[in-house]
């Protein structure tokens, strides 16, 4: 937000751009080249733009109106940090030029220097200044400062409660019997059945977070989360997370590297844990585009067997376009699971999965969320039991909808169906679940 109102804010320059060129009393040859410059900007020749004012660049530098106009072209183009040098030469000549200012504290801002951006701002805060540009300073000044506190240590905190309702809980099927080679036709337990439950869930969640420069963190955090059904077949179960993650800005692209435990609980019995690390990078391609890259590696271990024990490899890559309003992101990810017991082994298996998500925020107060994921999942081996090769296609897809009641106070809803077809009769079955609750961060 903060950088598109700058971004606003140094394009109106442009308008009054001639009128500062001029009032410098340029040299003629000085004078031409920079409204050469403003006339390309104003036409929206950004690029000839900014290749004119380079060329010119080793016989004008130092000159305000050309160092001005080579200013207001870098920033077009986002070269910050040829815009800055440019717009600090220019008050070097004229200290009272509010413009100049302005640009360049929008040149710190979008280069993370904040705490630049700031000073200029206050400096711009303590003249005399129009009405518009003064609400501006402003409203950005306190914008940073806010900016600015998110860099001490901080902790955030977060509970949400939740009510809704799940048509197959267990993931069941819908027949009440299956086929054995061996035995023949055999009945299910009514839990291994497609039933529907109300339910209710409960979230809590912390995280801490110590910024070790502009560049650099360090997060904890941890969270549990319950989901309790009404229907005594249904499993209750309840799902931890503690992880430690380490972030770093490397030139232009971000770097990250964590660990993270996940345990579960099925009707209070410890089910299975989950125990791993990742590391992964993204990368701008430009201010509405960005790409990236995960690697998980991890194990994963059952407490009553190691019959289903695995060790997961985990590539995942991503792009995601922002303009206004809107986020667009499409999601590639490829898996391989190998099980730890060489005989009938039922685990092991290679999955591909590839999703998409909408997200648009249609105002200040609602977001709304709208995903896909389809899935595929061939497993190695014969299963034993069935007699049969196995593979799987999972299908999901969700509607999210968000409403900021207050600062701190959100209502949220969901509606979301999945659908598993196997090759095996047992892992066959669709599930559907709406709820609606509200979150509260702190």
């Amino acid at each position: 937000m903060l950088q598109r109102h700058f971004t606003h804010w140094a394009r109106t320059l442009l308008s009054v751009a001639g009128a500062y060129v001029l009032c410098l009393a340029p040299s003629i040859a000085q004078e031409d080249t920079a409204k050469q410059v403003i006339q390309l900007l104003n036409q929206q020749q950004t690029q000839q733009a900014y290749r004119l004012a380079l060329s010119e660049l080793s016989q004008l530098e130092g000159d305000p109106e050309f160092d001005f106009a080579l200013g207001l072209a870098a920033s077009e183009v986002e070269d910050w940090h040829t815009a800055a040098f440019a717009f600090e030469r220019v008050l070097f000549a004229n200290p009272s030029s509010t413009q100049a200012r302005f640009a360049l504290a929008n040149a710190y801002f979008h280069m993370g220097n904040i705490e630049a951006a700031r000073q200029e701002l206050l400096i711009l805060q303590q003249g005399r200044l129009d009405d518009d540009l003064d609400s501006a300073v402003n409203d950005y000044l306190g914008a940073i400062d806010t900016r600015l506190a998110t860099q001490r240590d901080r902790w955030q905190h977060a509970l949400q409660l939740s009510v809704g309702s799940d048509s197959n809980p267990n993931s069941g099927i819908n027949d009440s019997t299956i086929i054995l080679p061996d035995f023949g036709q055999v009945l299910l337990f009514e839990s291994s059945q497609k039933f529907s439950s109300s339910y209710s869930d409960l979230i809590i969640g912390t995280q801490y977070v110590r910024p070790l420069d502009q560049r650099s963190s360090w997060t904890a955090s941890a969270s549990i989360h319950h989901t309790g059904f009404s229907d005594d077949l249904a499993l209750d179960r309840t799902t931890g997370r503690i992880a430690l993650n380490y972030s770093t800005d490397l030139e232009s692209f971000n770097w990250h590297i964590g660990g993270f435990y996940r345990p579960m609980w099925l009707d209070g019995d410890s089910y299975l844990s989950i125990t791993g690390i990742l590391t992964g990078v993204s990368r701008p391609i430009n201010s509405h585009t960005a790409i990236g890259a995960d690697v998980t590696v991890a194990q994963e271990r059952y407490k009553q067997t190691d019959a289903l024990d695995k060790d997961i490899a985990m590539l995942s890559v991503f792009a995601e376009y922002q303009r206004d309003s809107s986020l667009h992101r499409a999601q590639l990810f490829a898996s391989v699971d190998e099980g730890k017991v060489n005989i009938s082994d039922v685990v092991s298996r290679e999955i591909v999965c590839v999703g998409y998500e909408w997200q648009r925020n249609v105002d200040t107060s609602w977001l709304s969320r709208l995903y896909v994921d389809v899935l595929q999942a061939d497993y190695d081996n014969i299963n034993p039991i069935f007699q049969a090769p196995r593979d799987d296609t999972f299908l999901r897809l969700g509607w999210h909808l968000r409403y900021q009641l207050s600062r701190k106070w959100q209502a949220l809803g969901e509606l979301n169906y999945v659908s598993n077809d196997s090759d095996i009769a047992l892992y066959d079955y669709q599930r559907s679940r709406v709820w609606i609750g509200v979150r509260y961060e702190f």
